[in-house]
């Protein structure tokens, strides 16, 4: 088309104009969709689930609405509704409920059941009931300090649902039993089958009808808790509007897909606004749990609404005791579970925030804070501990938390004067950087290498010059960082000796010498160290072993890198266009 604009005389250079810009598109086309691509929203697996139960005794006599404990007539209406969701964050979910409605008459004389119950919890919050006692309609869990009805509905013998369960927990089974609901509770730990034997008194049911079934849309909202950040709690229940918001946010340890992790629990508690015709005291309990893993990634999060109480019906004079469950997990894609054991924890105040901070028997730290890089360290040369960087929306706080679950605070220090220099080391000498630092208490600086090579740092204490213990201190990005009970003066010692240097920034020796070892390397997670050249960030990564780094804060990195086009590439393209343009021109020119 655009040759045959050439042809008939259009504007020539409009049309060249048109074939750079359609070939540069096509080229920079991959580009441009790896971009959106990066900067989409944050997937997830999100399971939700809605349970909700009325079960009311309709034989009063001579407007006496209190029932009889047998032949009760029981009208009990069920609402349930589950949805599975796999997408990005943002926007709403529809999903619809089944609500069915059973009449059932109860004999009036009670049978002996015997029977049994088994009830099992697994890490994946998936829970299964097995049950040969009759009359099975509710399961309600208390997992996490709130009750939340989990399942509704009627004379089921295997009911398959989801639910959280901090670890351990009690299950309520609840069995239709003529007026009135028995509860058999099941304690139960996660991962662990429990089965209980049974002996029960129950009224049967002589009949039982299911007399309507509808449908009710419900919106659900796909989204995230904001870290530390106060929740709004909003749900309608059966024609009533609770609203709640909490901002006392607790940081607690939870039990997440097999393991302990860091959490933030977010509790409110809101009052209906009754519909008309119903009266009663109905209050509705609210709760979220956030779980955090390693470097304070965000793993997942539970949502739990629940109620349960008794509503006074005027119409017909009836009371009704009211459950209500509503769960929502959402779990985050590509979130990492930490299969660790805690060996050390600490609590940390950030800005008047309260943050957890775990260390793993590998070094792992988890913490409620995102964490910028952590460390082992020695504490005093008598205990070891982790040093961690912790960053809570912008604010940085270091601590080292101990292997006795002590918290140290430290401040980060700026050198105030950093000079190379030359120290001699077993009568050897070697170039060097003085490094002079103004504090007290525990600290920790950072300086940038001169050179590349293994580094060992020493310090000058009563005018002897010492060696650093050499777990703290290590390389990140060609920054050396250090952590110490503070002197004045130290030196960060190369492996080069100034026979092997061809020019030295400096004459001035240290007058001060030191008989023990002439060189270490960075601290490794292995015994075998390797060189503290960096060079790389494989190199970074290699050097730095036992750290753990996420989001490095400590310097700038050496150079900068863009996802665009490189300058070569660039070159080729510009070419191919040049090249491809003179061809069209011969060719319109030739006709």
């Amino acid at each position: 088309m655009i040759t045959e604009f050439i042809k008939k005389g259009g504007n020539k250079f409009f049309a060249y104009a048109l074939i750079f810009a359609f070939l540069a598109s096509l080229l920079l086309a991959p580009n441009v969709v790896l971009s959106h691509a990066s900067s989409s929203k944050a997937q997830v697996n999100m399971v939700y689930e809605r349970y909700y139960s009325s079960y009311s005794a309709q034989n009063g006599l001579g407007g006496n609405i209190m029932p009889m404990a047998s032949g009760s007539i029981v009208v009990y209406k069920v609402e349930s509704a589950r949805a599975n969701y796999t997408g990005s964050v943002g926007g709403t979910l529809d999903v619809y409920a089944n609500i069915t409605t059973y009449t059932m008459i109860f004999s009036n004389s009670l049978s002996t059941v015997n029977g049994y119950v088994t009830v099992q919890a697994f890490p994946n919050m998936t829970l299964t009931v097995v049950t040969n006692i009759p009359n099975l309609i509710g399961v309600v869990v208390n997992g996490s300090g709130t009750s939340t009805l989990v399942w509704s509905g009627f004379n089921s013998t295997k009911v398959d649902t989801f639910a959280y369960i901090n670890g351990t927990g009690t299950v309520y089974l609840e069995f239709a039993n003529g007026s009135e609901i028995a509860n058999i509770p099941v304690t139960i730990k996660v991962g662990q089958p429990e089965t209980v034997n049974l002996t029960m008194n129950l009224y049967t049911i002589q009949s039982v009808t299911s007399t309507l079934t509808t449908e009710v849309k419900l919106t659900v909202p796909i989204n995230l808790p904001k870290r530390y950040q106060p929740l709004n709690f909003t749900t309608e229940i059966n024609g009533q509007l609770f609203m709640a918001s909490q901002e006392n946010i607790t940081p607690e340890l939870s039990y997440f897909n097999g393991t302990t992790v860091a959490s933030l629990i977010w509790k409110g508690e809101g009052l209906g606004f009754a519909q008309s015709g119903l009266i009663g005291h109905v209050k509705a309990n609210f709760e979220t749990v956030e779980f955090y893993g390693v470097n304070g990634t965000a793993l997942g999060y539970v949502h739990m609404v629940s109620f349960n109480g008794t509503q006074l019906k005027l119409s017909v004079g009836s009371t009704s005791n009211v459950y209500f469950g509503e769960e929502k997990i959402v779990i985050y894609q590509g979130a990492r579970v930490p299969q660790i054991h805690v060996e050390s924890h600490g609590d940390v105040d950030i800005n008047g925030k309260e943050v957890i901070v775990l260390v793993g028997n590998n070094g792992e730290v988890i913490s409620t804070a995102l964490v910028s890089l952590s460390h082992n360290v020695n504490v005093n040369g008598t205990e070891g501990g982790t040093l961690v960087y912790l960053n809570l929306t912008g604010n940085m706080k270091v601590v080292v938390v101990t292997e006795s679950n002590q918290t140290v605070n430290v401040s980060i220090v700026k050198p105030i004067q950093v000079q190379p220099t030359i120290v001699t080391i077993k009568g050897v000498q070697h170039q060097a950087q003085e490094v002079m630092v103004n504090s007290t208490g525990s600290i920790v600086f950072n300086v940038t290498l001169m050179m590349q090579g293994n580094i060992t740092v020493y310090k000058e204490v009563s005018g002897e010059v010492i060696e650093l213990n050499s777990s703290n201190y290590f390389v990140v990005n060609n920054t050396v960082v250090v952590y110490d009970d503070p002197t004045t003066t130290y030196f960060i010692v190369y492996s080069q000796t100034t026979s092997s240097t061809s020019s030295q920034t400096s004459t001035t020796q240290s007058s001060t010498t030191q008989s023990t070892t002439t060189s270490t390397q960075a601290p490794q997670a292995s015994t075998t160290q390797s060189s503290t050249t960096q060079t790389s960030s494989s190199q970074t990564s290699s050097a730095l072993g036992n750290n753990s780094v996420s989001n490095v804060m400590i310097a700038p990195p050496s150079s900068s890198s863009t996802s665009g086009i490189s300058t070569p590439a660039i070159t080729i393209i510009g070419i191919i266009i040049v090249i491809i343009v003179g061809a069209l021109l011969i060719f319109v020119r030739k006709k």
